[in-house]
């Protein structure tokens, strides 16, 4: 379905989705950068130590945890994995923190399982492109969790 830019919603394969405003974000936690071929072996990886080094993530916000992948061009991707965090929330050694700043997404669709979660971005970004918004490669993704993931609220952010 085409919805005119700036239209509340539409409904794209069952889901909810609309154009929303977030306030600043603010993630920290281990970043990784690789081809997209190579990320189902390096983010994996990541988790694990982000997990494992989760109490030393002081100032959290919400009891899951958050990646931001960012396409950086030619097939390759930087992937921040973390918590969203406070943002006077120091940065434990090793990791890096990230700010979002305020900003137009795509969003408001009901969470769907992390299985999902790749169609439902490409749903997501086909929807912005189709209705004359550009998004701009940067994905935000809540629900990941050590003891197994829950739904996964997604947002893609636009130009």
């Amino acid at each position: 379905m085409t919805v005119p830019a700036g239209a509340a919603c539409a409904l794209v394969q069952t889901r909810v989705v609309e154009i929303v405003t977030l306030a600043s974000v603010v993630v920290v936690g281990v970043e990784v950068e690789a081809r997209f071929d190579e990320l189902a072996g390096v983010v994996p990886a990541a988790w694990r130590t982000v997990f494992e080094r989760a109490g030393e993530i002081e100032g959290r916000v919400g009891d899951t945890f958050t990646e931001v992948s960012t396409s950086l061009g030619d097939g390759r991707y930087r992937e921040l994995l973390g918590a969203r965090v406070d943002v006077s929330a120091p940065v434990p050694v090793g990791m890096r923190r990230l700010e979002l700043p305020a900003a137009r997404w795509v969003g408001g669709h009901e969470p769907v399982p992390v299985e999902r979660v790749a169609d439902a971005f490409g749903v997501m970004q086909a929807w912005a492109t189709a209705n004359g918004e550009q998004p701009d490669g940067v994905l935000l993704d809540d629900g990941y969790r050590p003891d197994g993931d829950r739904l996964h609220t997604l947002h893609v952010r636009l130009r």
